[in-house]
């Protein structure tokens, strides 16, 4: 689980996430902040600008991690081990180096990459003094 106590998490999925947000408040407790008056899709540099004024960014490769991490942000990426992006890297992703990745064990062992994921996310915090 990546929780943490004081942890704001931000949504920059774009799309229609409503279902997918009120799970998670649901199932796991977590509050998840949409930003108002930004189109995640459209509202390019407004995303941008949002991603580098966060602490992390945690996620899939879509767009939105790609700008996120393109503008610099601190970003773990939460990838498959062979998709052709990852240039057979393990734990670097060649196009942007301040990214960390996890990738499951075994095929689809999400499980053990929400915990390394977890590790990680307390780590950082730790870090930074949170």
């Amino acid at each position: 689980m990546i929780t943490h106590p004081g942890a704001v998490f931000v949504n920059l999925q774009y799309g229609d996430c409503a279902e997918e947000i009120e799970a998670a408040r649901r199932e796991f407790g977590v509050e998840i902040w949409q930003p108002p008056g930004i189109d995640l899709k459209q509202d390019l540099d407004d995303v941008a600008a949002l991603s580098c004024a966060l602490d992390l960014v945690i996620g899939f490769s879509n767009a939105t991690l790609n700008i996120a991490a393109a503008c610099g942000a601190p970003t773990f990426l939460v990838a498959l081990s062979g998709a052709w992006t990852r240039l057979g890297l393990k734990t670097e992703y060649a196009w942007y180096p301040q990214v960390r990745v996890f990738e499951p064990p075994s095929f689809a062992d999400w499980p053990a990459v929400m915990d390394q994921l977890g590790r990680a996310f307390g780590e950082f915090l730790a870090v930074r003094g949170r």
